[in-house]
């Protein structure tokens, strides 16, 4: 119990920190996004991002919760537990498919709607990718939270912030790429953060592949 407790506090504090790390890098960068970017990009930026924050709910469904009340009540039958992530993991594959299928097939809905005055290329296709990216990586982010490992998730998170920090500022400064520049940065960091979960996955045998 006592251990329990101390990896809670432990975890406690690397999230805050990760927390308090990622504000100031985005208070920091925000001068600098000014200078780079207009007004205009900059609202182009916030709409994509804050669309992808309401859309992940969408696409989850809860299931990262739902998959940690699993673990709590079944992780002593590790193949249950394996079976149970690979079954959120399946059903995460196919709501994000979904999503951004319907997205593509109605986007000039959301162009008229959501998205007014804002092109479809590259900006909304940049952060419908970055959305489901993000939406599958959460899954396994939520998992390794679950097993507490606060260090493994801290180090990606402040790796992928600090990375996508120094494209973006690359892109903005020297290839003048404004907006676009920033959703590739992000793209960037996302695609790695799969590859790193599909290599955890794999090396750890976290997963068995199923629908349950």
């Amino acid at each position: 119990m006592k251990s329990d407790n101390k990896k809670l506090f432990d975890n406690s504090i690397l999230y805050a920190i990760n927390g308090i790390l990622a504000k100031g890098i985005h208070f920091f960068l925000l001068p600098i996004y000014t200078i780079y970017m207009s007004p205009e990009e900059y609202g182009i930026l916030n709409i994509v991002m804050s669309f992808n924050s309401v859309a992940m709910y969408l696409i989850i469904l809860s299931l990262d919760s739902a998959l940690m009340r699993y673990y709590n009540e079944y992780k002593d039958d590790v193949e249950s537990i394996k079976r149970a992530y690979g079954t959120v993991f399946v059903i995460i594959l196919a709501t994000s498919t979904i999503f951004l299928t319907v997205c593509l097939v109605f986007r000039k809905v959301l162009l008229k709607t959501v998205f007014d005055g804002i092109d479809f290329v590259p900006y909304i296709l940049l952060g419908l990718i970055i959305l489901v990216l993000d939406s599958i990586y959460t899954i396994h982010r939520r998992m390794l939270e679950t097993l507490q490992d606060g260090v493994k998730v801290t180090k990606v998170n402040i790796l992928g912030i600090v990375v996508s920090s120094i494209i973006s500022l690359i892109f903005l400064s020297i290839f003048r790429l404004g907006v676009e520049g920033v959703l590739i940065s992000s793209l960037i960091v996302s695609a790695c953060t799969i590859i790193f979960m599909i290599y955890d996955i794999v090396v750890h045998h976290m997963m068995i592949f199923c629908f349950d």
